[in-house]
Formats: structure tokens, sequence, C-alpha cells
């Protein structure tokens, strides 16, 4: 299952139309659990930071979060908010009736959902001012990866962040044993490292980049084993 040298091109069950609630449900749960004690939500914590440190003049923002699944990273970013006291409006967009839902119980008020696959924002008249994606852009291949980072690009206007896994050997086999060791979820216990498989290496972030002649941005590696990648649209600002 893992190769180094290639991204493993194997569907993940929770890119399946008809899981059942109460596993995504689970699945979701402990996605969040993972994101927190494995600092997922600080990463995209830290590259939202960055975009709105570059804008001290700025006092209120818009942020959407493309898969925004069980809402958890809308979550972390809401509590720091809350804490450094800025004003944000959140919004978040998913594929799936039943994330929207488990993410609006989860959230509460004061967050706008979207129910809709990320490629047809491209038709939207909607701009945000920060767009996030976290763990969303390993499920991708060719096209759709193209249009995810391109429709982040496009439809960010002060900047976007991507968070997604370093594809490698250890995190592989760690999560792995994790996952076995302490998940209730077989999504999770087979989805866990299948997802490492198909992380990235720098240099296929780098090209794919390229590839969109975008340079507005800089990939960060953060523990453990992710790429933080931010992109700052101030002219000649250095992320």
């Amino acid at each position: 299952m893992f190769d180094n040298a290639f991204r493993n091109r194997t569907l993940e069950l929770l890119d399946a139309v008809d899981i059942p609630t109460k596993d995504l449900y689970q699945n979701l749960k402990e996605l969040d659990v993972i994101n927190t004690y494995l600092g997922g939500h600080a990463i995209t914590i830290s590259g939202v930071k960055k975009i709105i440190a570059a804008y001290p003049n700025k006092t209120k923002w818009t942020i959407l979060d493309i898969a925004c699944g069980g809402g958890d990273n809308i979550k972390a970013l809401k509590k720091w908010a809350s804490r450094q006291k800025k004003e944000i409006v959140f919004f978040g967009l998913d594929i799936k009736p039943a994330c929207i839902e488990y993410a609006s119980n989860q959230l509460g008020t004061g967050v706008i959902f979207l129910q809709m696959d990320f490629n047809e924002l491209v038709a939207q008249d909607l701009s945000f001012d920060i767009c996030t994606t976290a763990l969303f852009a390993h499920h991708l291949f060719e096209e759709d990866l193209d249009n995810l980072v391109t429709i982040l690009n496009q439809k960010s206007d002060y900047g976007y962040v991507i968070n997604d896994l370093h594809r490698h050997y250890l995190a592989f086999h760690s999560i792995k044993i994790l996952t076995r060791l302490f998940s209730k979820s077989y999504l999770v216990k087979n989805d866990a490292c299948l997802s490492v498989a198909r992380g990235f290496k720098k240099a296929e972030l780098q090209i794919l980049f390229q590839r969109l002649q975008i340079s507005n941005f800089k990939i960060y590696w953060r523990w453990a084993f992710r790429w933080l990648i931010v992109g700052i649209k101030k002219e000649d600002y250095e992320v």
C-alpha cells in the first residue's frame, strides 16, 4: 500500500457516497481527536494567523473552510478567534449532507454552511477573505486537485491555507499502529494510513503550483508529518 515514490491511488472508504450515518459520525469524532492531539488544528490556525498578520489594519474577516467535514477545523478556529477577540464570520462547505448536519450540531449558530461540491464554487459569485482546507487535498488527483488549488487562490481575497499530509514511511506505520490500538471506527482504521500513502512530497506540491502558475505561496513542514501551505495576496509580501 505504501510507496514512497508515488501517491497511492486507492480510494478511501470515506470517499464513498453511501456511508451509514452512525459510522460517518464516529469517523468525524475520531478525526477531531486525532487533529487535536497531533496538532493538525494548530497548523491551520498558524496559517490563518500569518495571513491576518499581513493586514494589521483589517478588523473583520470571513473564512471559508472547504471540505469542512464535521466542522472540527472551524471549531478550533472559532475558539482561537474568540480568545484573540477577532471578528470572523465562518463558512463551511462540504458535499455530504450528513457532514453538514453533524458540523451544524457541533458548532451551533454563527456558521454559514454551503452543501455542494467544491467545484461548484467556480460558478458562484462568492469570495472570502481567507479560504482554508485541511486533509482534503490528498483525496484528489489531477484535474480536481488543480481545481482545488485554483479555487483557493481565486476565491480568497487576502490569502489561503492548505493543511495536508507528508507521505513518509514513519508517518504511515505510526498512524497504522495508533489507529489499530485506539480507534473504534473501521473508516479510520482503513483510511488513516491510506491517507498518508496518498499524501505529498514537497517537490510534488511545488510542481503543482508551478503548473498552475501560482507563485504567492510558501510551504512549511510541520509536526506531525504535515505540510502547511500559506498563500498571501499582498503584493511583494514575504510569506
